[in-house]
């Protein structure tokens, strides 16, 4: 009886997590968004969407974590400016999102690389 309760704990509670990084490229940031309470405080919306590359992620949107969740707030700031960037020049970016961390069930933009 002790071992079938073991196993049952290990099987529910120490499961391993399946999460994933991917980059878009040549994506074009459509529009940016801020908030001051919701999705880590700022957001881009991109094309084509990041759930095509994984599906685990809502479409359309990255969070960029302005609020500081995730990454330290400057290194958030910078990428929210690079969004900002790519949609003044209509420049394409690469942009590395990670589905392991999420703001809202959007997916955390980890790296944003202007081309």
């Amino acid at each position: 009886m002790r071992n079938t309760i073991m196993t049952m704990i290990l099987v529910f509670f120490v499961s391993p997590s399946y999460g994933a990084r991917a980059t878009i490229e040549n994506a074009t940031v459509v529009t940016i968004m801020t908030d001051s309470i919701l999705f880590g405080g700022c957001m881009a919306k991109l094309s084509p969407s990041p759930h095509q590359t994984l599906p685990d992620c809502k479409p359309d949107w990255v969070a960029l974590d302005c609020s500081g969740e995730f990454m330290a707030k400057d290194a958030a700031n910078r990428g929210y400016s690079a969004a900002q960037l790519a949609l003044v020049t209509e420049k394409p970016v690469s942009v590395r999102i990670n589905d392991l961390k999420m703001h809202s069930g959007y997916c955390l933009a980890e790296r944003i690389d202007n081309q």
